[in-house]
């Protein structure tokens, strides 16, 4: 069951949490979790559920010009 995050909000079923959410919360040398298949799995799950366009709105103005250009150069 793939996660695909999209402009609205979409409801968490158990079996994506307990897919994507790891067991335990670690801080490790500055890095959240493990690995960062970790921190990408959450990053994912959270962009699902808060949605896209939520989460636009939230970033930083000089965020949003970064994430501009990465979109248009790849």
């Amino acid at each position: 069951m793939e996660i695909i995050p999209s402009r609205k909000p979409q409801p968490v079923t158990y079996s994506q949490y307990e897919r994507y959410t790891p067991e335990s919360f670690e801080l490790i040398k500055g890095n959240l979790l493990c690995s960062e298949q970790e921190r990408i799995n959450l990053l994912l799950l959270l962009l699902y559920n808060v949605g896209l366009e939520s989460f636009v709105q939230h970033l930083p103005k000089e965020t949003i010009s970064e994430l501009k250009s990465l979109l248009e150069s790849s």
